[in-house]
């Protein structure tokens, strides 16, 4: 074929139309294919998106006010009309326009039917104090307290204030504003530090439950109180903590309750200890102390300072083959102020009784005490290594002491005391004295 200048020109001519009319078909099937390209975006996703040129932004609102904020910096369109976004951050806003919270993630999986974004790896949590929250020993008792922040004081809270929760795995519901992980979990909070097998947090109550092996690690200077708990629920406008079967230990000290609350200080430390089913103390020496309900008080460098038990009070002590046994139906305990026992206080009927036994010169020796009085005062003395012992007993309005020694196989010797103001004092340790109260002596006064 012999080319001629016009079959040139015609040529080109036909070749710029079928480029033209190939880059046309692509584009088309481009904007087919990807319809996240489109400015009609929003309406695909359902909801109000600000486009941007690093993602979209959703925000929620009702009654005017706004629930929640979503942002990620992309988004993949996936089957069911489910998506995947990338660096996510979620804001939860309290109902009440307090504090903000928020979940970030790399990577989450949105229902767009459900209302459910998943995380498919690490989250964070971060819940934030509301300005002018007033804490909740405010609440509990009259005055302000040295540190305490008054709420013209709320926009100089530190950010400590803030709690932080890291997990796997973690579920938002966008219509219940509530986040869940099944996940472990590890935690900081302006009181304590731990661990647990689950969470779920609402952000509309504010409450941030911890559930299944429950650690919380409170430290305040080279003191610190160690609990564990099956369930551990925190509200993020309080400085409370309300825990379900929960131990915790302290100087040595152990402390358990089917439900209690602890409550915080601004700083950090623990400040009160609430068991409303049951309270069991043990002592490292020994000694046992039960009531249904009782309180500690703890200052600021996490020392028990005082404590009151009601409702039945039960005291027991076994060393050494002497053992003591005591009932009230209230006891104040006083610590020093290292944080030992110092004062038991008794009211309203105290009972104790006592039994030894020992050998001396290859001869068994027996004996046992009781005790009776309106009122008691039991004092403590420490022995070492934060334990304590008993060092005395005082009665008035009316003491009634009985015993009954018993040598070998010898008749008992039975003895009978009364008097309205009386105290025992008791031996240490290393005394030898099995024919007495271990190794108590009485001083009575008649009135």
């Amino acid at each position: 074929m012999r080319f001629t200048i016009e079959r040139i020109r015609t040529l080109i001519l036909i070749a710029g139309l079928v480029l033209v009319a190939s880059l046309g078909v692509f584009l088309t099937l481009g904007r087919w294919r990807s319809p996240f390209s489109r400015r009609d975006l929003p309406k695909k996703l359902g909801f109000d998106i600000q486009q941007e040129a690093n993602g979209f932004t959703h925000a929620e609102f009702h009654a005017g006010h706004a629930l929640f904020k979503i942002t990620a910096s992309r988004v993949e369109q996936l089957k069911d009309s489910r998506y995947r976004l990338h660096s996510v951050n979620i804001e939860m806003y309290s109902p009440n326009g307090g504090g903000t919270d928020r979940i970030e993630g790399s990577e989450f999986e949105y229902d767009q039917q459900a209302g459910i974004a998943k995380a498919s790896g690490p989250v964070e949590i971060t819940l934030d104090r509301p300005p002018g929250t007033q804490p909740a020993e405010h609440k509990k008792t009259s005055g302000r307290r040295k540190g305490s922040v008054a709420p013209d004081d709320a926009a100089s809270q530190p950010p400590s204030r803030q709690i932080r929760v890291k997990t796997v795995g973690l579920t938002f519901n966008q219509n219940s504003g509530v986040a869940s992980a099944a996940n472990h979990v590890e935690f900081d909070l302006p009181q304590a530090s731990g661990s647990a097998m689950s969470a779920s947090y609402d952000s509309a109550r504010g409450d941030l439950v911890l559930t299944g092996d429950v650690e919380l690690n409170v430290q305040r200077g080279a003191e610190s109180v160690k609990i564990q708990a099956r369930r551990a629920e925190f509200n993020r406008e309080t400085d409370a903590c309300n825990l379900a079967e929960a131990a915790a230990r302290f100087r040595q000290t152990d402390a358990r309750a089917e439900q209690a609350m602890i409550l915080f200080r601004d700083d950090g430390s623990a400040q009160e200890l609430d068991a409303a089913k049951g309270l069991v103390l043990t002592t490292p020496s020994g000694g046992r102390v039960t009531a249904p309900t009782g309180s500690m008080r703890f200052d600021e460098e996490n020392q028990p300072v005082s404590g009151h038990l009601e409702d039945g009070v039960v005291l027991d002590s076994n060393q050494k083959g002497r053992k003591l046994h005591g009932t009230s139906p209230t006891a104040n305990l006083q610590f020093s102020s290292i944080g030992l026992l110092q004062r038991v206080h008794l009211e309203r009927g105290v009972d104790f009784t006592s039994d030894e036994d020992a050998v001396k010169a290859g001869v068994s020796m027996h004996s046992g005490r009781e005790w009776r009085s309106p009122v008691a005062d039991l004092d403590f003395r420490a022995v070492g290594s934060g334990r304590v012992e008993l060092a005395s007993i005082h009665g008035v309005d009316g003491v009634l002491v009985t015993s009954q020694n018993q040598r070998g196989k010898a008749a008992p010797v039975r003895a009978r005391m009364t008097a309205d103001d009386m105290t025992g004092q008791f031996g240490t340790r290393s005394a030898s004295c099995s024919s007495r109260w271990p190794c108590l002596a009485l001083q009575c006064l008649r009135r």
